[in-house]
């Protein structure tokens, strides 16, 4: 799925990192903010959940679109509870990706990032 994302999202011309693990994507936020998460809840470790959780605690402002495979009646009221601005599951249109991205990142500016 990461492939995927990656190729879809590198054609129209985003930078992509990409992380397995929960913990990895945690670490790294320590150097640098991207734009926005694409945050999958089910991953080995530190879960999507967890990264939600943390990122509400540090009070790290990050626009994340949730994308999951495993939907259950609670689980995107939770997303959203914990700060997340999109719920989509999977398997993900290449439209409403794009436009959960678009607007996720439209109403979050990083004080790190400034405009001329």
């Amino acid at each position: 799925m990461r492939k995927a994302l990656r190729r879809l999202l590198t054609c129209c011309s985003c930078r992509v990192t990409e992380y397995e693990r929960g913990e990895d994507l945690l670490a790294a936020l320590e150097a640098a903010l991207p734009d926005c998460l694409l945050l999958d809840l089910h991953m080995a470790g530190v879960n999507g959940f967890d990264v939600l959780e943390a990122l509400r605690t540090r009070q790290i402002p990050l626009p994340t679109v949730v994308i999951t495979a495993h939907d259950e009646p609670a689980t995107a009221a939770r997303a959203q509870g914990l700060g997340a601005c999109a719920y989509l599951r999977k398997p993900v249109e290449r439209d409403a990706l794009l436009s959960a991205i678009a607007a996720a990142t439209a109403t979050t500016m990083h004080p790190s990032h400034t405009t001329d």
